[in-house]
């Protein structure tokens, strides 16, 4: 059966996943997922395995490098992005 992701069925799996925000990347952490972790911001930093995740964003997200990537997941915290940042970024979930 199909993966439910933000109470939507994603029609494959995922397997490469940008985080961008702190919060976000501790819950992969938790939820032992950072092997799928391809992004991350300047601030993520736990758990520790994150340091040698590239860098895809600082102050504002770095749009062509996560684009580049082309990630399966992008998982933020919307507090953190402005409405015109979160089109840039692509499809939230």
């Amino acid at each position: 059966s199909a993966p439910v992701i933000g109470g939507k069925i994603r029609p494959k799996p995922v397997k490469t996943i940008v985080s961008l925000s702190p919060s976000t990347t501790e819950i992969l952490g938790i939820a032992n997922v950072v092997g799928e972790l391809k992004g991350r911001t300047k601030a993520c930093n736990y758990p520790p395995l994150v340091d040698k995740v590239p860098v895809v964003a600082s102050v504002k997200p770095d749009y062509e490098s996560i684009a580049m990537l082309k990630p399966d997941l992008i998982v933020y915290d919307k507090d953190l992005y402005s409405d015109a940042d979160i089109v840039k970024i692509g499809t939230p979930f």
